[in-house]
């Protein structure tokens, strides 16, 4: 009985001291978040940040070809969106809202594929889900006042159902790389290069 207790106690500490770091990793995060998020609003206002959540009407760019400064914001989360933000030359990069000339909101999406959403296979109720990333995408031109692009960009479809498996698990699609956003905005995106022509570059 005695060893039971033991064993018994030492299963809940263990817990404890598990969900602790657990809660202690997740606070650390959304401080990091809430700094940066401040960081954000500081270097460049908050009616900017706010312009990804309620976009201006859709229209032409007034911004001049090859002045264009970029800021990249995941709309979501409200802070930079690094992956694409840090893809862009240097010279790109708006550093305050002094320079900065193109808004670019992301807000990536995580849903079933639609082909073929489940891999079923005979003998067992488990199940593989194939899932799809891609991102909305919005490009909002500051002097102009305007949304010159809204699209939504594909991410790579997930891979095939294995013929067999022990593992079940899940299988991801790629979200679009920030190569792919590069060549939207340099205009080599055959799909969405298209609104450069109107002036921005």
């Amino acid at each position: 009985m005695r060893r039971l207790l033991i064993s018994v106690l030492i299963t809940i500490v263990l817990l404890a001291v598990i969900g602790g770091v657990a809660l202690a990793g997740t606070t650390i995060v959304a401080q990091r978040q809430a700094s940066a998020r401040a960081d954000l609003t500081s270097k460049f206002g908050a009616d900017i940040v706010a312009l990804c959540t309620n976009p201006p009407p859709s229209g032409k760019a007034k911004t001049a070809k090859g002045s264009a400064r970029y800021l990249v914001i995941d709309t979501l989360d409200g802070v930079i969106y690094s992956p694409y933000q840090m893809v862009l030359s240097p010279d790109v990069r708006a550093t305050s809202k002094a320079d900065l000339t193109t808004l670019v909101c992301v807000k990536p999406n995580h849903h079933p594929f639609e082909k073929e959403p489940e891999c079923a296979y005979r003998g067992t109720t488990k199940t593989i889900h194939r899932y799809s990333n891609d991102v909305d995408l919005k490009v909002i031109d500051l002097p102009g006042k305007k949304t010159v692009l809204d699209a939504n960009v594909q991410g790579a479809d997930p891979a095939e159902c294995p013929e067999q498996t022990d593992t079940f698990n899940d299988i991801q699609g790629a979200p679009p790389t920030p190569q792919d956003f590069l060549s939207l905005l340099t205009g080599t995106s055959r799909t969405t290069g298209w609104w450069l022509k109107d002036g921005i570059a």
